[in-house]
């Protein structure tokens, strides 16, 4: 069977989710038709380590997989229906053929398309030895996970966390917030060592011991052993280390989902992983098709190179930026002047926001009280402010994404 699109977004996560947003504030989301291999419409992902994950006030109880997605969906069957947004879940696409303008979807359906717009995301790293053992141990990443783990975090239960980047730490706050003993492992000297300058790292990793979390640094996770009998699982480090786990949470980072472009021929960039595109995130190879969202590796004046970034922010600036070329309006280069990537990241009722990039800073700047209290640090390079990252100081991290935007671009 053959069905007619006008332009096809491969993928139902957040990024296809901003992109029908950006359409429909320009009349035109009719044109879109969304196959999402999930079996949900899009919907939210950060309250999945969050509010949904600890059990907030004002959560409701998690219910199944359908009932966590519906509460988190971006928008009503209704009100797709209503603007024309043919959103079909459960479609997997398993080819593009560009000399035809095709997609394939899983059970023998080609769909057409004028344009094609690659919203694929992301997957967890889990390690091979871990992931072909069913339930050894858990990933945070689709509705279907939230869904299956928070009934597991029970009072008492033993929760070792593999990684100490946001997905892990966030975790582990709610783990300690619903009564669980929780270690962290991050074979990194630090936690958010990607991420964070080492006076945030170390501020970050005090307040999680301050609840009561055994943070280990400098060390690898080697092995997940299950136990027998049911015993617990045993956690074995890279220094000899062995963790009882009753429960197993990864979080080691994802990777873009590119198998679908690589096989169609459009290029992969070496440095990030992610799908090659030019300053209007069209792919280098096909000015038909576009990408948006994790999977999206883009240029940066000044950056000598591409990137790649993971956070909601980019997912919806991504969106819109594509949406407006395809109404025909002329939106620049991406990432270009005004360009402010933002990340944040809540634990334990307070918050951390980051502003910019900090890759290549010379100098930081510090206020107030890291480890005590809220805080500021500015990452600065040659006297030009490259970030911001600071914790429960949401004035300062507006005054930064002001000050941010109007510096010009390098």
């Amino acid at each position: 069977m053959r069905t007619t699109g006008d332009v096809v977004v491969v993928g139902g996560g957040m990024a296809a989710g901003h992109l029908v947003a950006s359409m429909h504030r320009r009349g035109l989301a009719h044109r879109l038709t969304v196959l999402g291999a999930e079996p949900h419409p899009p919907y939210e992902r950060p309250p999945l380590t969050k509010d949904e994950l600890t059990g907030a006030a004002g959560t409701e109880p998690v219910g199944t997989e359908a009932d966590l997605a519906r509460r988190l969906s971006m928008y009503s069957p209704a009100w797709l229906a209503e603007q024309g947004v043919a959103v079909r879940v459960g479609a997997r696409v398993i080819g593009i053929d560009r000399t035809r303008r095709t997609v394939a979807v899983d059970g023998g359906e080609a769909v057409s398309y004028r344009h094609l717009v690659l919203a694929t995301g992301s997957r967890p790293v889990v390690p091979p030895p871990w992931a072909e053992r069913p339930g050894l141990v858990h990933t945070v990443h689709t509705a279907a996970d939230g869904a299956r783990l928070r009934p597991l975090l029970r009072e008492g239960v033993r929760l070792v966390v593999v990684g100490g980047g946001f997905v892990g730490l966030e975790v582990a706050a709610a783990a300690r917030g619903r009564g669980c003993p929780t270690a962290v492992v991050e074979a990194g000297p630090r936690v958010l060592g990607r991420v964070c300058t080492p006076v945030t790292s170390a501020a970050v990793a005090r307040l999680h011991e301050e609840h009561g979390v055994r943070v280990i640094t400098g060390t690898r996770c080697v092995d997940v052993a299950p136990g027998e009998g049911g015993a617990p699982r045993v956690v074995r480090l890279a220094d000899g280390t062995a963790l009882a786990a009753d429960l197993v949470v990864v979080g080691l980072g994802v990777r873009p989902e590119t198998g679908l472009a690589s096989a169609a021929g459009l290029e992969q960039d070496s440095g990030t992983g992610g799908i090659a595109v030019d300053d209007a995130l069209r792919t280098t190879r096909d000015p038909l098709v576009s990408a948006v969202g994790d999977v999206a590796a883009f240029p940066r004046a000044g950056y000598g190179g591409r990137l790649r970034l993971e956070s909601v922010g980019h997912a919806s600036a991504s969106a819109e930026h594509v949406a407006a070329r395809l109404a025909g309006e002329d939106p620049g280069p991406y990432a270009g002047q005004g360009w402010v990537p933002v990340f944040w990241s809540d634990q334990y009722h307070h918050t951390l926001r980051i502003a910019g990039l900090s890759t290549g800073y010379d100098t930081t700047d510090v206020g107030g009280a890291p480890g005590e209290g809220p805080f500021t640090v500015r990452c600065l390079a040659g006297g030009g402010l490259l970030a911001v990252e600071s914790l429960d100081r949401p004035r300062d991290h507006s005054a930064a994404r002001r000050e941010l935007r109007a510096a010009p671009v390098p």
